[in-house]
């Protein structure tokens, strides 16, 4: 059992240094590679805000609002709560229509290309088919949709974009699974 546990974590181990030797995802501009506080940090001196409502905060994220890509948007950054390493970082953006998810789409196609795309169509919950696209990167995933979240009978709509460091998500999970 031991043997088995050893060969596992030298795999795991191998496989997030090739994947740390391709450098890290990078959101904004600002690599998803250190502590919250350094990345706050940065964020702040874009001139994004720190989104204190205490309904939205959470030890694993935080959340701000500014500018992405030209569109008023909300982050959420996430991070584990026990080395407090970011991992992934999201932007969501008050719009629906198609016109903003295409100008998103084509922007993401021209900086990483067509060819590390995968498109899907996704039904909610009111069977509502929604485009999904996915670009998997050497250094991690980002995924544009469609999403939704309900607070009491309101429901709001949000196109997102949603970044996630293939390095430190690995290293999350794994952390994760330590507690199992």
């Amino acid at each position: 059992m031991k043997r088995i546990f050893t060969i596992t974590m030298v795999a795991f181990m191998l496989c997030v240094n090739a994947v740390a030797q391709s450098g890290h995802l990078k959101f904004m501009g600002i690599s998803l590679d250190g502590k919250i506080d350094n990345f706050q940090s940065k964020l702040l001196a874009k001139g994004e805000i720190y989104e204190l409502d205490p309904e939205v905060r959470n030890y694993v994220k935080r959340t701000f609002h500014g500018t992405f890509s030209g569109y008023r948007s909300y982050f959420t950054v996430y991070y584990n709560p026990r080395n407090e390493i970011v991992y992934r970082a999201k932007a969501s953006i008050n719009k629906t229509d198609e016109n903003t998810f295409h100008d998103l789409e084509s922007k993401l196609d021209a900086k990483y290309g067509k060819d590390c795309k995968k498109t899907v169509i996704e039904k909610d919950d009111s069977l509502k088919e929604h485009k999904k696209c996915t670009y998997q990167l050497d250094n991690g995933t980002i995924s544009l949709y469609y999403g939704y979240e309900r607070y009491f009978r309101i429901t709001s709509f949000y196109i997102n974009i949603d970044y996630i460091d293939a390095a430190n998500d690995a290293v999350n999970k794994h952390d994760e699974m330590e507690d199992l």
